[in-house]
């Protein structure tokens, strides 16, 4: 293959990527797609301000201006997981990083990120973390991490 029918095909590729992204891709995908990924920020804001507290899927719909099908199509397209699950998992990270970083016991890390009770947040802990809470609190060195 000499260097121009290189170039040819090159340009051949370029094409065909560039007409298929205006096929899969027209305007009106292109503003849905746009639309998703606003209010899939909108959805992690609202969850990453709102964490603490007794959320539902209705609570993020609503402050985000979109009905709740709407909410979970639109989280689930960005993200590949559904707001529920994002929830539960920005609270066990969080959750974590309290254990590691404060004297503060688990009921009350459980409460304070968000768990209604803190059987439910061991449960949960363990299964993500393969760890429960205390055994991973415990398991921690001292040295150089700040309690506060």
């Amino acid at each position: 293959m000499t260097v121009l029918d290189n170039i040819l095909v090159g340009q051949q590729s370029r094409l065909t990527s560039s007409v298929l992204s205006s096929i899969i891709h027209t305007p009106s995908q292109r503003k849905e797609e746009a639309f998703a990924v606003k209010k899939a920020k909108d959805i992690m804001a609202y969850i990453h301000k709102h964490y603490a507290e007794n959320i539902r899927i209705e609570d993020i719909a609503r402050n985000t201006g979109i009905s709740r099908s709407e909410c979970f199509r639109s989280f689930q397209r960005y993200t590949n997981k559904n707001p529920v699950g994002y929830l539960t998992e920005y609270r066990l990270a969080h959750a974590a990083n309290l254990l590691k970083e404060t004297d503060k016991s688990v009921t009350q890390i459980a409460m304070e990120c968000g768990f209604s009770n803190s059987s439910y947040f061991g449960k949960i802990f363990k299964k993500k973390y393969a760890i429960t809470p205390s055994r991973f609190k415990n398991s921690l060195p001292t040295v150089g991490i700040k309690k506060v």
